[in-house]
């Protein structure tokens, strides 16, 4: 009964990618970013209280790495194909229509789903993956990704699925007094390579035996969990910084907004890097 809790946390998870497929098919792919950070709260709680209840079981541990292949694999290579296909123009272009060459490349993009789906049924197999992980969590490159809808949709004043080119882009941006970071963002998210790129990135970084660190916390001690309690600190200043400017001035800033979510999961990858160099370092000395 105990397991109840958390399977309907990992349910919930389920139902947020599901949804999260439809926006990413319906003009909406802003609110399928969205349903995957909120997928990310309910993927959070199923194991806190899991361990919270004791509630841990075979059925749990099944159902949630299939809520995960689906919300956090499946939907991220959806969403990155149709960044691809917006970055072509090609949106509004029935797919019977579009031409092979350019099916085939944002098809680039459902490596993601795969190596997502290969790196969970190592993880389920891979008993030594308590304290830390290797390769990256299919939820943090979910939020990546995600972030980069919510910049397209939310940040950059234009239709995010067939963005202006030319005088009218310009216009467009300097009406909304748009900065340098946001011109290089815009150069970024509407490159169809930049987001091959980061397909195959997010691939590889999720099946790499680099090991990341958990965010679980066993205790609450400082010592123990340094790293943890530095990085959610970061964390909470970039976000902070982030938005900052929508309640007050702060010369020179630049406008993160939600980009610094795509900065979060970079910082966290950098700081697991180094943190694995550091530790072999002791070992060896």
């Amino acid at each position: 009964m105990r397991a109840f809790v958390p399977n309907t946390f990992t349910s919930l998870n389920l139902l947020c990618g599901a949804l999260g497929i439809v926006f990413a098919f319906s003009e909406m792919l802003e609110y399928a970013g969205i349903m995957i950070f909120v997928a990310a709260i309910f993927d959070f709680l199923d194991g806190f209280s899991a361990r919270l209840l004791d509630a841990r079981s075979a059925v749990g541990k099944e159902l949630d790495s299939l809520a995960d292949v689906v919300t956090f694999g499946v939907l991220p290579g959806i969403m990155l194909f149709q960044f691809i296909v917006i970055s072509q123009r090609s949106y509004y272009i029935p797919l019977a229509e579009r031409d092979l060459a350019e099916i085939l490349l944002a098809s680039v993009a459902f490596v993601v789903p795969v190596f997502s789906a290969l790196r969970l049924a190592i993880f389920n197999v891979d008993e030594s993956q308590t304290d830390s992980f290797k390769g990256l969590a299919t939820p943090a490159s979910a939020i990546f990704v995600a972030s980069i809808a919510l910049v397209m949709g939310f940040q950059l004043p234009i239709n995010m699925y067939y963005p202006p080119e030319g005088e009218a882009l310009r216009f467009s941006m300097a009406m909304f007094y748009q900065d340098a970071y946001d011109y290089w963002l815009l150069s970024l998210v509407f490159n169809s390579l930049t987001h091959i790129v980061i397909s195959i990135v997010l691939a590889i970084l999720l099946v790499s035996p680099i090991k990341m660190f958990s965010l679980k916390l066993k205790s609450l001690r400082w010592k123990e969990n340094r790293v943890v309690y530095l990085f959610l600190i970061f964390s909470l200043l970039i976000i902070f910084y982030a938005f900052a400017h929508y309640f007050f001035i702060i010369p020179g800033s630049l406008t993160l907004e939600y980009s610094s979510f795509a900065w979060i999961i970079i910082a966290y990858i950098l700081i697991s890097i180094f943190r694995t160099i550091f530790i072999r370092n002791e070992i060896q000395s």
